[in-house]
């Protein structure tokens, strides 16, 4: 009886590991859908002036920099839709040219965008969610 009960704890236990390890994969195949649709979507709407690689235009138009994002989410989340106007200083070089807006873009597009660049040139911090950008644009006009 001790033994059944021994192997009885060991199999749930098992069970719910696996259940673990496959919530975690799926959240990680999720990762991976988002950074590959967001570097689709980059690819058509950012590369132009932001450049494949994200070093921007010179002095012209900023590079994607990692210490922005993750300091200035919601105005990042808000200029891929709406735009940017005015001065900024990214990796202390001074901008100062308007950045248009695509308000095509839906909440789960410009999420896909953000998550990619985050992967891609940020601090890695996961899946940018639709709702996080919602609520970004809704607090930016």
């Amino acid at each position: 009886m001790k033994n059944l009960v021994k192997n009885s704890s060991f199999i749930i236990c098992l069970g719910l590991f696996i259940l673990s390890c496959s919530e975690n994969r799926k959240e990680e195949i999720k990762l991976q859908q988002y950074t590959y649709q967001g570097s689709e979507l980059y690819k058509v709407h950012c590369t132009n002036c932001h450049q494949a690689d994200g070093s921007g235009l010179g002095k012209l138009i900023p590079p994607i920099d990692s210490t922005y994002l993750s300091t200035n989410l919601t105005q990042v989340i808000c200029g891929i839709k709406y735009g940017l106007t005015g001065a900024m200083t990214i990796q202390n070089i001074h901008f100062d040219k308007d950045m248009p807006g695509n308000t095509r873009l839906t909440a789960l597009e410009i999420a896909e965008i953000v998550t990619y660049i985050d992967q891609k040139w940020g601090k890695k911090r996961g899946i940018i969610r639709p709702k996080v950008v919602s609520k970004a644009l809704r607090d930016c006009q």
